[in-house]
């Protein structure tokens, strides 16, 4: 069972409002003010509803890695890896790692760059960044006691602010590096979590 927790944010025509705490630390911590309201004005920065809720189960299960063990990912794999074996090669003397481990994890990630995320980096990163807003908590403990009684509320807000203070320092990493690119920051998608590209990094493993 995944618990959805309703959304205690504002809508869509208020966004702005709703990021204005995390366009003020950004700010602070020494983005250009302009740049960073720039991207939070946008409509395609809206808050995404289902990252504003906390689950009391592991996001992981081992049933989900089985796919990874048929006999048609393997021999894709495979193919993967006759077909880049050069890069794979220089690749493997560069760094040391074994090609066939940087494509188990490729092919784990993304299915060999087939699926690298649907969602916005920038909403996603910002939506979970505020995750331990008082109103969220509150809306959060009050469904999740329905469920489960004895749960504790500053355990809760412990593991909110955990994920917040993680998912801010990755958008802070994003957006310093996003500014150096070409690429309309807003149109970069990654995971639910932020990863991007083939290997389903975060941004602070790219910087």
């Amino acid at each position: 069972l995944f618990l959805v927790v309703p959304l205690c944010l504002g809508g869509a025509q208020d966004h702005g409002l709703t990021y204005e705490p995390l366009i003020n630390r950004l700010t602070q911590d020494g983005l250009d003010p302009n740049y960073v309201l720039r991207i939070f004005d946008d409509p395609r920065s809206e808050p995404l509803p289902f990252l504003m809720t906390l689950s009391l189960l592991p996001r992981e299960v081992a049933d989900a890695y089985r796919q990874f063990l048929t006999w048609e990912s393997i021999q894709r794999a495979k193919r993967f890896l006759r077909e880049n074996e050069k890069l794979l090669a220089e690749m493997e003397d560069r760094f040391r790692v074994e090609r066939e481990v940087v494509v188990a994890i490729l092919l784990i990630e993304s299915r060999l760059g087939e699926n690298i995320g649907q969602y916005r980096v920038i909403p996603a990163l910002a939506t979970t960044a505020l995750l331990d807003t008082p109103e969220n908590l509150w809306c959060n403990f009050l469904t999740l006691s329905l469920f489960n009684p004895d749960i504790s509320f500053e355990g809760l807000r412990e593991r909110a602010q955990k994920r917040a203070r993680w998912a801010y320092e990755e958008l802070r990493c994003f957006l310093k590096m996003a500014r150096q690119e070409t690429h309309d920051p807003l149109e970069i998608r990654g995971s639910y979590a932020g990863a991007l590209g083939m290997a389903q990094f975060v941004p602070s493993s790219y910087l």
